[in-house]
């Protein structure tokens, strides 16, 4: 397939498995991903020939770069030394004695190809397990541990698997105790190289884009386009150059450039909060076709002669789960010990040493795109035009090892990680607690985050209310009908079926009234002869049209048939018929107007009327019938702003009013956490959203 149209094909697979996820939300999108990789390369026959070369440039090196900018400073600094603790030491003991594993398991199998897969299979893939992570609660300092180490171990995982698959290439290699020395030796000496090839480059590239900047040269775009060609160019620069770790070297650099813009977010904001958006973007991207890619890949790598290698598929499979528990178990007794040795050097008895803990790390330890991408560059023959030992078995081995741990991770992290969470504390629990009148610890119960944004949501709403005059009604029912869309979403994504239920019961029954009323009133504009069957008929489809809108929005379904092709058609023709009617088109638009006009007229006394009779009902009726109301409303006054003859500026008044509504939201944010009714982190996340919100609204000004 040309590579055009791969790219396509790839980017549309990303963007379809994220509306599958949407549908989905039980299952990762990371194992959907994978899943839409393997029906394309079954059904399209498509394949893609890896090159770990241009793998690790094109998609490792940008997404450790940002992994690392954005790691938590403090959090990196607090568990140094689980992180380099599992990312080389625990990569060197699983590469050396799962190795030696492996060799017992098969023993047609080379040592050194041993040792190569067990190294390959070592290093975390952090993106699949934040990608499980969005369903399962996971505790804080599990993530930052997986995040961390995977920052590191991809580099000692892969040095560790260049030197197994050179011995084995070498038919003159013997393994011994100088040969393992001299292994060591050459991966801290390529490390170490990277690191300093990493932070060498990255300090010229902050001091150029610092001496820029002090020359005025600021220009957004081009900063944030020279961070984001920084991570290819360090990668280069360390490899090609001085034959050191790209790897290492990106993230170096990424700990670097982190420290740098840190303390220069204050000196320009826009730069930041840009180049944070444009890195969000890349990332979705890239993990998206890491996943995709690793899909359509799996069925060329589990695709092994059986007959030459003397394995049924069975036996591979067998193979492979044995392989991943070997790796899991070690993975987790190094945690488990290291708790243990915490405990003994810092000498402290109350720190506590959990096997669930150590469980969970174990899970979360999830293979994925790096081994996938490693375990294809194993050459196909050694010296002297021999087969690679086995070369198939092991691809076919560390494929099935990435499924297990993904599988397995997806099934057992939600049930292991609700037993941890209840000993893991967040960072927040302390806002969590006050003292009662006898002078106890009590616990305040908090609203989340949805709850809290529709508590300021209407708060703004009634503000708005407040400012509502002659003059701005279309506006302010413009700004308050979206937010009544987005408390509706809300509400919708915060509660279940059930709970949800009885109010799209009543909000449907709401709406029906007013549809009702709106035709009675056609009905009686028609007999009236105030306006034609052809605006009547077409009005009378338009409700028709919203009545089947209204179900499908509030049942968050949506089913295609043809009958959608056939509304569009009728649409079409109508138009044409407005179009060569008779009637001039001024005088069917002053009919239009008139009624809608009258039918909005009609629905507010009739809804108004309905509620008096409904008064003793559920609250939630009575919010339907308001937010119906000031969408009748908002037709008639912008019906009547069409009319005027010296419009008015309603650009500058959409900006005035929302910025009082955002204000208001903002005032809510502070009332919610002086009464401790919300986390310090949801209080954050709700200003971040208010200011997200304030950007677009000034944006959408200056732009237009």
């Amino acid at each position: 397939m040309p590579i055009l149209e791969l790219v396509m094909l790839l980017i549309v697979l990303v963007i379809s498995s994220h509306v599958i996820g949407q549908v989905l939300p039980k299952i990762p999108v990371s194992i959907i991903q994978i899943a839409l990789g393997v029906i394309v390369a079954l059904t399209l026959n498509v394949s893609i020939k890896l090159e770990t070369s241009w793998f690790l440039l094109l998609f490792i090196a940008p997404l450790l770069f940002n992994d690392a900018w954005r790691f938590p400073k403090r959090e990196l600094w607090e568990l140094r030394g689980p992180i380099f603790g599992n990312a080389i030491i625990l990569v060197l003991i699983t590469t050396g004695v799962g190795g030696y594993l492996i060799s017992l398991l098969i023993p047609s199998m080379p040592l050194t190809a041993a040792i190569a897969l067990a190294a390959i299979l070592s290093p975390t893939d952090p993106v699949a397990v934040h990608a499980i992570a969005k369903s399962v609660h996971l505790p804080e300092d599990i993530m930052h541990l997986v995040a961390g180490e995977s920052l590191i171990n991809d580099a000692s995982g892969l040095v560790a698997f260049k030197f197994a698959i050179a011995a084995t290439v070498s038919v003159s290699f013997h393994f011994t105790l100088g040969s393992a020395v001299n292994i060591f030796t050459s991966m801290f000496t390529t490390t170490a190289l990277g690191i300093v090839v990493g932070l060498v480059v990255m300090q010229i590239i902050n001091a150029a884009r610092d001496y820029l900047l002090m020359k005025g040269i600021d220009d957004i775009i081009f900063h944030v386009v020279l961070q984001l060609i920084t991570p290819f160019v360090v990668f280069f620069i360390a490899e090609e150059g001085f034959h050191a770790s790209g790897v290492i070297a990106v993230v170096a650099a990424g700990i670097l450039a982190n420290l740098h813009d840190s303390k220069k977010i204050g000196d320009s904001p826009e730069l930041s909060l840009i180049t944070i958006n444009s890195w969000n973007i890349i990332s979705y991207i890239l993990n998206g076709l890491l996943f995709v890619i690793l899909g359509i890949e799996l069925p060329l790598a589990t695709q092994i002669n059986t007959n030459k290698n003397d394995f049924d598929l069975l036996t591979i499979i067998m193979y492979a789960f044995i392989v991943w528990l070997i790796i899991f178990i070690i993975r987790v007794l190094w945690v488990y010990g290291s708790q243990w040795l915490r405990k003994v050097v810092k000498k402290d008895v109350t720190a506590e040493v959990s096997f669930k803990v150590a469980l969970l790390s174990g899970l979360t330890g999830v293979r994925g795109a790096i081994t996938m991408a490693g375990i294809l560059s194993v050459p196909v023959v050694v010296e002297g035009g021999e087969p690679f030992p086995m070369r198939e078995l092991m691809i076919g081995i560390a494929a099935l090892a990435i499924l297990f741990s993904l599988i397995i991770a997806v099934i057992t992290l939600p049930f292991v990680a609700d037993k941890i969470g209840k000993v893991t504390f967040d960072e927040d629990d302390t806002d969590d607690q006050g003292v009662d009148d006898d002078g106890e610890t009590e616990v305040i119960p908090k609203m989340n985050e949805n709850d809290a944004r529709i508590f300021t949501l209407q708060m703004a709403i009634r503000t708005l209310e407040g400012k509502r005059r002659e003059s701005n009604q279309t506006t302010v029912y413009d700004i308050i009908l979206k937010y009544q869309f987005l408390i509706r979403k809300l509400q919708l994504q915060a509660h279940t079926d059930t709970e949800i239920a009885p109010v799209i019961k009543e909000e449907i029954e709401v709406r029906k009234v007013g549809f009702d009323l709106e035709q009675q009133c056609l009905m009686r504009l028609l007999a009236e002869e105030r306006i034609d069957p052809l605006v009547y008929h077409s009005e009378v489809r338009q409700i028709e049209r919203q009545e089947r809108e209204l179900e499908s929005y509030l049942q968050q379904h949506f089913v295609f048939s043809s009958k959608w092709i056939e509304r569009s058609i009728r649409s079409f023709f109508r138009l044409v018929r407005i179009w060569l009617s008779d009637g001039h088109t001024a005088e069917l638009q002053a009919q239009y107007d008139l009624a809608r006009h009258e039918m909005a007229k009609a629905a507010i006394k009739g809804l108004s009327e309905y509620i008096e009779q409904h008064s003793r009902e559920h609250h939630y009726k009575h919010q339907a019938v308001y937010n119906l109301i000031i969408q009748y409303r908002n037709r008639i006054e912008k019906i009547k702003l069409r009319k005027q003859s010296d419009p008015v500026d309603t650009k500058q008044q959409y900006s005035d009013l929302a910025m009082v509504a955002l204000n208001t939201q903002r005032e809510g944010v502070n009332l919610l956490q002086e009464t401790q009714q919300i986390t310090s982190k949801t209080a954050m996340n709700l200003r971040q959203a208010i200011n997200y919100a304030e950007n677009a609204v000034l944006n959408e000004f200056l732009t237009h």
